[in-house]
């Protein structure tokens, strides 16, 4: 990832007094005068020129020019927030109730502006819009609400998009191309098929999901980059989880030396991907060219699934890595680019020595990156390592290998 600027944004946890601040496309930083903002998951709504959020109960606006507070007293705490239609949609905190403002204006709310979500007596944890529907999601249940303009409350419940799913953390919940991704009351990731929970998360993943002690501190985000269409899954202590709605594929992204994913936040802005540093407050841009996360090591490992000869001996004569090559750097680290082989015979919990092959220098394209001799085992998993800073293209591997005795 990139350097977007050297700024300080603010990180949940802290007293972000004083460090609320406006980013120019050229990543200059400049100070809103604001009052401290509470610590927790912060939900943002932009509309009309305005950008909306909520923090530890309380709503604040910004106009990019000035910012504060929502003081109007018939709002009451708040949780989530949401924007369609000219309308930004308040969920009160810990209630089925849920309030729209005045027409094109966050900081005119009349009492008498709300409704309850009505098909269970559950707690809406978070609002969100999808195809200017608006989706309310319950501790149990989900229900979808579109705008009818109604002269008394401009928007009604469509009865057939009652959904017996919950979400486990409000953070969890998602929108990339009209569609939602959330994580479920029963530790499942789903993503909204029309108005169909699809199950999406693996078996691996759900158990990750249930290991998390903090689960109300799941936060989920999503991104399209480069044809792939992603949703992120921080689950705290545990680890970050990556989906490919493009392949239908799952990976693991950690920064070097931590179980977590640096980027805690991510939003699109000036034609780039900025994500939020969850430690520092400092902002990236991530791009697909940039081979440094953060300006630190970015670590690729590359597993195979387990080699098994229903008990018998193998002898793996070759295994061969197909990569791009001949991506070399002129000077420095990566003028040389290495990956680097191992394997375990024991189902992961060891691995044997670190056997390194180049990638070749730049230009060099014919570069076979091979590995011979590989011994013998019953049951064997390989893995690649590359952390030079350099394209790491992976193509595919191959393997000779010879059964033996039983």
């Amino acid at each position: 990832m990139a350097p977007a600027g050297e700024f300080s944004i603010g990180t949940s946890g802290e007293d972000r007094s004083g460090i609320n601040n406006k980013v120019a496309e050229d990543g200059t930083a400049t100070a809103i005068s604001l009052e401290a903002i509470p610590a927790g998951h912060v939900f943002m709504a932009a509309g009309n020129g305005y950008l909306v959020w909520t923090a530890g109960g309380n709503a604040y606006w910004t106009d990019g020019s000035d910012a504060g507070k929502i003081n109007d007293p018939d709002l009451p705490k708040v949780s989530s927030v949401a924007y369609t239609d000219g309308y930004w949609i308040f969920v009160e905190q810990d209630t089925g109730r849920w309030f729209v403002t005045a027409i094109n204006n966050p900081k005119d709310i009349n009492a008498l502006d709300f409704a309850s979500a009505e098909s269970q007596p559950d707690d809406i944890k978070r609002v969100i819009v999808a195809h200017r529907e608006v989706w309310l999601l319950g501790t149990e249940t989900i229900e979808v609400w579109q705008n009818t303009g109604n002269a008394d409350f401009p928007f009604e419940r469509y009865n057939p998009a009652a959904i017996d799913r919950g979400i486990m953390s409000a953070a969890s919940a998602a929108v990339l191309d009209n569609a939602i991704f959330w994580v479920g009351d029963d530790s499942i990731v789903y993503r909204g098929e029309g108005y169909t929970p699809s199950a999406i998360s693996t078996p691996e993943v759900s158990k990750a999901i249930d290991v998390c002690s903090d689960k109300a501190g799941i936060v989920g985000f999503t991104w399209s980059q480069e044809g792939h269409v992603l949703y992120a899954l921080r689950l705290p202590g545990v680890s970050t989880w990556i989906y490919d709605a493009s392949t239908q594929l799952w990976h693991e992204r950690e920064t070097f030396g931590r179980d977590l994913w640096r980027a805690g936040t991510h939003a699109k802005v000036y034609g780039k991907h900025v994500v939020g540093d969850d430690t520092t407050g400092g902002l990236y841009t991530l791009d697909f060219g940039t081979y440094t996360d953060g300006g630190g090591i970015l670590h690729t490992d590359i597993y195979f699934p387990q080699i098994w000869a229903d008990d018998r001996r193998f002898v793996t004569h070759r295994f061969q890595a197909d990569f791009e090559v001949g991506v070399g750097l002129t000077t420095g680290q990566g003028s040389n680019p290495q990956a680097m082989l191992q394997w375990s015979n024991d189902g992961g919990f060891t691995w044997s020595n670190e056997h390194w092959r180049s990638l070749g220098s730049i230009g060099v394209r014919r570069r076979r990156v091979m590995w011979r001799r590989l011994g013998a085992a019953r049951q064997r998993t390989y893995r690649l390592r590359i952390t030079d800073p350099v394209k790491r293209a992976f193509l595919g591997a191959t393997a000779d290998i010879e059964g033996g005795a039983v």
